[in-house]
């Protein structure tokens, strides 16, 4: 039973996670996005809550 536990909430940890940096490709599509259409980083940072530094390298490597 105890097996039967863990494996209940290891898969509901990896379900979590998997939502989680879903969650984060979309806002970094929205991100490129925005940047596309003339928004600044700072801006582009208010609106998806990704942190400045973090679009500041997605942008220099895309």
């Amino acid at each position: 039973m105890d097996e039967q536990i863990r494996l209940k909430n290891a898969m509901k940890a990896a379900k979590k996670e998997g939502i989680k940096e879903g969650e984060e490709k979309e806002k970094i599509n929205f991100a490129l996005k925005l940047k596309n259409k003339g928004f600044t980083l700072e801006e582009i940072s208010e609106i998806t809550e990704l942190s400045f530094d973090k679009l500041k390298n997605l942008i220099l490597n895309t």
